[in-house]
C-alpha cells in the first residue's frame, strides 16, 4: 500500500529515534515527472481511454502532484511466496496502477544470507530497467541505495531504509544530505 511522502515525512517529524527503530523495509519512491514549460494540457479523454485496459485497471492512482512511497515488503499470502511482487493488479504486494505494468511485472528478494536487494522482471511485457540498464527476465540484478528503477513507464528510486532516514532528513549544514523536500512532496 501506498503513502503520500508528506504523511511520512509528518512521520517522521513527529518522533524522528522511534520512526528509525521501527522502519525496517526499503522503499519506492515516486516522483511525478513535471511537465515541461510551455507542454500542452493531457486531454483527459485521451488518456482515459489510453490507460483502460482489458483486468480494468484505469487511470493510475499515483498522488497526483505529490511524490508516493510504496514499501518493498510482503503484505499477504499470495501465490508467489519466494518474492515481493509488484504489479498492477491487487494480489501483488507492490501496486503500481499503470496500463504499462503487467499483471505481475517483476519482484523483490533479497541475496542469500542478507546479501543485496535484488530486482527480477517476471517477464513483463514492457519491462524493467535498473539505473537504465534493461533487465534480462527471470535473472536477478543486485539494486544500490538510490538505483533508478523504471517499471514499464513508471520511474521509482529504489531507497534503502538509510536512504529514506537521509531523504526525511534533508540536507545536513554542509551540504551533504540526500536531498530536499519540497511543500509539494517533490524532491530536490
Amino acid at each position: 500500500m501506498s503513502e503520500l511522502l508528506t504523511t511520512l515525512v509528518s512521520r517522521f517529524l513527529r518522533d524522528r529515534e522511534a520512526f528509525m527503530r521501527d522502519w525496517k523495509d526499503p522503499v519506492l519512491l515516486f516522483q511525478p515527472r513535471p511537465r515541461p514549460p510551455g507542454a500542452p494540457d493531457a486531454d483527459p479523454e485521451e488518456d482515459r481511454y489510453r490507460l483502460q485496459t482489458a483486468s480494468g485497471v484505469g487511470v493510475p492512482s499515483f498522488g497526483g502532484n505529490e511524490a508516493l512511497i510504496f514499501p518493498v515488503r510482503k503484505v499477504r499470502e499470495n501465490a508467489f511466496p519466494r518474492g515481493i511482487t509488484v504489479g498492477r493488479t491487487r494480489n501483488n504486494d507492490v501496486i503500481l496502477e499503470d496500463a504499462s505494468v503487467s499483471r505481475f511485472h517483476a519482484w523483490f528478494a533479497r541475496a542469500e544470507n542478507e546479501g543485496p536487494w535484488q530486482l527480477c522482471d517476471a517477464g513483463s511485457r514492457n519491462g524493467t530497467s535498473v539505473d537504465a540498464a534493461r533487465l534480462v527476465p527471470r535473472k536477478p540484478w543486485n539494486l544500490r541505495d538510490g538505483a533508478q528503477l523504471e517499471v514499464g513507464r513508471i520511474h521509482l528510486t529504489f531507497l534503502l531504509p538509510e536512504g529514506l532516514f537521509s531523504l526525511l532528513r534533508g540536507p545536513s549544514p554542509g551540504g551533504g544530505g540526500a536531498g530536499s523536500l519540497h511543500t509539494s512532496g517533490r524532491v530536490a
